[in-house]
Formats: structure tokens, sequence, C-alpha cells
């Protein structure tokens, strides 16, 4: 059965896929949205982060060949993370040499539920590399080495449109902002896998 915060965020999907793909029904010489790559090009403090009892520092891209990154950061929370906090995401894409705010804002009334659900494979990276799972008491968490193609909302978003785009990460609790992440990046198109050979088969 699914939850209220999946049920919220799917509601949500709807509306933005409808005008997604009347946008991509009008771009007849360019592909306007599609399967993707998330490629993060910076992590930084937003404008507002409230009372800030959940913070990140430390925080470090890698590149570690021609078209991968690992992200690696400590995360310092001073409150129980569990499905009492929500998460807002305002995400602003980048046009007529500035940002454009509110491209997409998403909430989500549970966090680690709504993580699970929207970005197994993330969550599951976080959870091996903090070697513990939700909920996470308070203290300090090293975060190392998580593949960044692991960012993508993949099982529930599995197009997007491309471009550049800034997403600010608002963790509540109690509707009081508790902390927030702003990350920059390229939303590109993900790899197109070569084709495997058919093996020659010698008839006898």
């Amino acid at each position: 059965m699914m939850s209220s915060c999946t049920k919220k965020f799917l509601r949500q999907l709807v509306f933005y896929l409808f005008w997604t793909y009347t946008l991509d029904l009008c771009q007849s010489q360019e592909q306007f949205a599609g399967p993707y790559r998330v490629v993060v090009r910076q992590i930084d403090k937003c404008d507002e982060s409230g009372i800030r009892q959940f913070y990140f520092s430390s925080t470090r891209i890698n590149k570690v060949s021609r078209s991968k990154y690992f992200y690696s950061t400590n995360v310092t929370t001073e409150t129980v993370i569990n499905d009492d906090l929500a998460v807002e995401l305002d995400i602003a894409n980048f046009g007529n040499g500035g940002w454009k705010p509110h491209f997409m804002t998403l909430e989500f009334d549970q966090l680690c539920t709504s993580m699970k659900q929207t970005m197994p494979v993330l969550y599951k990276a976080i959870v091996k590399s903090v070697r513990s799972d939700c909920p996470f008491q308070p203290g300090t968490y090293e975060v190392k080495d998580v593949d960044m193609d692991d960012l993508k909302v993949g099982p529930i978003m599995p197009n997007f449109p491309y471009g550049k785009y800034r997403a600010d990460f608002y963790v509540k609790k109690n509707n009081v902002t508790i902390g927030c992440s702003r990350t920059y990046a390229d939303v590109v198109p993900a790899k197109r896998t070569r084709p495997q050979k058919k093996q020659k088969t010698n008839s006898i």
C-alpha cells in the first residue's frame, strides 16, 4: 500500500509530466527530455539554513574518470533522523543568463520512507557508507565515495528535462527548517549502452 507521501509525490509528478510532455512535442529539432544522469558540479550552503541542527561539512566531489564522480561529506545532526522529519525540494533552472526559482517544488512528509521509495539506490549507498540504517541517532556521520550516478530518482522519474539546475534541500521538523543543502548540477542524456555482439556459432 502506498504511503501518503508517495501519493502526494505522484500527484505532483503527474502534473509535471503533463507539461513536460507538452513542451517535448514542441521540440522538433532537438530532444528536450529523456533518460538522464546527474552531473553534480558544486555543493554549497543555502541562503537560508534555518536553525542548523542538520548540516554538511568537509564536502568533496572527486572525479574518478572522465564521466564518473564520487561524493563524500560529513553529516552532522543534533536531532534523530527519522520519518518525523520532512524534506522540501526547491529546484531552479538556468536560462537567459540567470536562475529561475521554483522550476519544480516537491514535498516529502516522511524523510526516510520517501528516500527509500524515490531514490533506493542512493539510500542503500548511504546506509552502506555510514554503516547504519534509519532512524539515525544524533551525531556526525561520514558519507564516503557515493557514486553520483545514484542521485537520480530512477523508479519514479525515469525521464527529466536536460539543462542546468540548482536544488535546495530543506530538512524540516514541525514545519521549522533545521538545515539546508544547495546542489548545482547538470542533467545530461544518459550514457548509451552498446549492444552486445552476437557470438558466432560454428556449425558442425
